[in-house]
């Protein structure tokens, strides 16, 4: 294998793969892309619905966990993060989610030049391949799938009436002029499938200048006087060593862009001490500021008809799901983790959502776990902008041993609040018409936990991520920033960050739209600072086969359906 590039990138996960495709396009030289996962020709990455899988498989997933959580009783919780080629983006809920205007125009206002909603929103587009069709906020023609599910179901139609009937206005586009209102998800599908960001890569059409290597476990970036030169791994036990002629970005994400960069030097100088690595820069924020979402479930008692539960335990209803996935592209295979969404305003006085639904026709204990025996759907609530800030912190110099991960949930004491006024307000619809004549009772949290701090109680008791960490290398133009508005890393060279560690303050919603969006900004940024002659000019990408990527055919998806819609998932079905 070569040992040298102009350009290595860590991770090929949302950001990596498109920007390891741009960077490419742009002419800036050849690329060396590592992932640290497999490819994955599993049907569960391509089907949407196998999401309920992948999640928790341990063979393309870190299966991180959080520390003890003081907060939380002492929980630990998980943290999955995708480990294959598309990281997150191929195990992910495929919920198509920017965020609010607002999000991106306080990043610019914290001094990141080029953040603002209206600078931002080209590059969205750019990436997008809408099946609504291109206009103002939406593209077509690029590699990201977005269309709705195709599943008719009448727990989900009647939520969305109800909430009109108590004045919450319908949305047609969460990604549009506003994101307030009720509404129907968009998910990164195209054509029945799941649309990873290694999309982006079998679409350029500068694939040749890029290598990909999968299997690539990265442990440390090294240095030559204040630059990024090389970058060391470990491939099948070896040790290998990758140089970079131009340019080194890390996009390991939130959680693995931090761990490297303290094992390579860079980082808070307690951590770097406590494992005796010498110190290329002390940099304090590495690793602090962590940003999560956190939610509370409501599961509701229901009507045969409104809920998939029954479908999971019915051998007829499984393979009537598989065959409808397979003929037609539609049906519970196609739904993604939320149906309906809700963003509403947990109070009067704000000025915008805090709050967002993820409404399921199914309902579990916990995510992963089999559905219940009863009929019911599941009303996720998430506070959208919480307070509480965590840390990431390498326990080992051993790129093997996963890092410390603490997102210090509700250790503000606003957080939490808005999820229990989310509660009520996801009661309030489940009695208003029509819902309520399809809903049989309250299953989680219970009629008897009532008030606003009972409920907060089970938010922290019962709660969990919505797996959505950032933040850990935050983007500003204070002296701790980490990067700066171009991405770069404050105090080295040859050195850029490009993925959901760099967010200033966590997006208004699901956060891979925005992760794509970070690798297309970012491919522009580090071109132009390489000084790339057709920076900000790509060409056109190129439309590729669904076929190619994954061929379902009636048995397997058959198998698919039963193992994603099983009431146990113990079976190992041949797919």
């Amino acid at each position: 294998m070569k040992d040298c590039f102009d350009i290595v990138i860590v991770g090929a996960g949302s950001a990596g793969c498109v920007l390891a495709a741009r960077l490419a396009e742009a002419g800036v030289g050849s690329v060396c892309l590592l992932e640290a996962g497999p490819r994955s020709w599993s049907p569960f990455v391509h089907v949407p619905a196998g999401y309920y899988r992948t999640m928790s498989d341990p063979k393309i997933n870190w299966g991180f966990e959080t520390s003890h959580q003081d907060n939380l009783g002492g929980r630990r919780i998980a943290c999955p993060r995708g480990r294959l080629l598309g990281g997150s983006s191929a195990v992910n809920g495929l919920i198509y989610i920017r965020g609010q205007h607002e999000d991106y125009d306080g990043w610019e206002r914290a001094g990141n030049r080029g953040w603002a909603w209206a600078q931002v929103l080209p590059y969205f587009k750019r990436s997008e391949d809408n099946a609504l069709g291109a206009d103002h906020y939406h593209g077509t023609g690029g590699s990201l799938g977005v269309s709705h599910p195709a599943i008719k179901n009448d727990a989900c139609d009647a939520f969305v009436e109800a909430a009109q009937n108590l004045g919450v206005p319908f949305n047609p586009d969460f990604n549009g002029e506003t994101q307030e209102g009720v509404g129907y998800f968009q998910l990164t599908i195209r054509r029945g499938l799941r649309t990873p960001a290694s999309r982006f890569l079998s679409s350029s059409p500068e694939q040749k200048n890029i290598e990909l290597r999968v299997c690539s476990d990265v442990d440390r970036i090294g240095f030559q006087n204040g630059k990024a030169r090389y970058v060391e791994y470990r491939f099948g036990g070896r040790a290998m060593r990758v140089e970079a002629r131009r340019a080194v970005v890390l996009c390991a994400g939130a959680i693995g862009t931090p761990a490297i960069l303290q094992r390579s030097g860079i980082g808070p100088r307690k951590v770097l001490a406590r494992l005796g690595i010498a110190p290329i820069l002390i940099k304090e924020d590495v690793g602090r500021h962590l940003q999560d979402h956190y939610q509370a479930r409501v599961v509701f008692k229901c009507l045969n008809s409104a809920s998939l539960n029954l479908v999971s335990r019915n051998y007829l209803w499984r393979l009537k799901a598989g065959i409808d996935f397979v003929m037609r592209r539609s049906g519970p295979l196609t739904i993604g983790a939320g149906v309906v969404g809700l963003f509403a305003r947990s109070r009067p006085d704000l000025d915008r959502p805090d709050i967002q639904f993820h409404v399921m026709p199914f309902s579990v204990d916990r995510p992963g776990d089999p559905f219940h025996p009863f009929a019911g759907f599941t009303v996720s609530v998430c506070e959208l902008r919480p307070k509480s800030r965590g840390t990431v912190e390498i326990v080992s110099r051993n790129a093997a041993v996963p890092p410390a991960i603490d997102p210090q949930y509700f250790s503000h004491p606003d957080d939490g609040w808005a999820i229990a006024r989310g509660i009520q307000l996801a009661r309030d619809i489940a009695q208003a018409k029509p819902l309520k004549y399809l809903t049989t009772g309250e299953h989680e949290p219970g009629p008897g936990v009532a008030d606003l701090v009972a409920l907060r109680e089970y938010a922290a008791a019962r709660g969990s991520t919505i797996f959505h960490p950032c933040g850990t290398c935050r983007m500003g133009a204070d002296e701790q920033a980490v990067v700066d508005h171009n991405l770069k890393v404050n105090g080295t060279s040859n050195l850029w960050i490009a993925d959901a560690s760099i967010m200033p303050s966590i997006v208004s919603g699901n956060t891979n739209a925005a992760c794509v969006m970070i690798g297309e900004r970012g491919a522009e940024s580090i071109a132009r600072d390489l000084k790339s002659p057709v920076y900000g000019h790509f060409p056109a990408e190129q439309q590729i086969s669904d076929t190619a990527v994954a061929s379902v055919t009636a048995t397997a998806a058959t198998a698919i359906s039963t193992r994603v819609l099983s009431r146990h998932g113990q079976e190992d079905a041949a797919t």
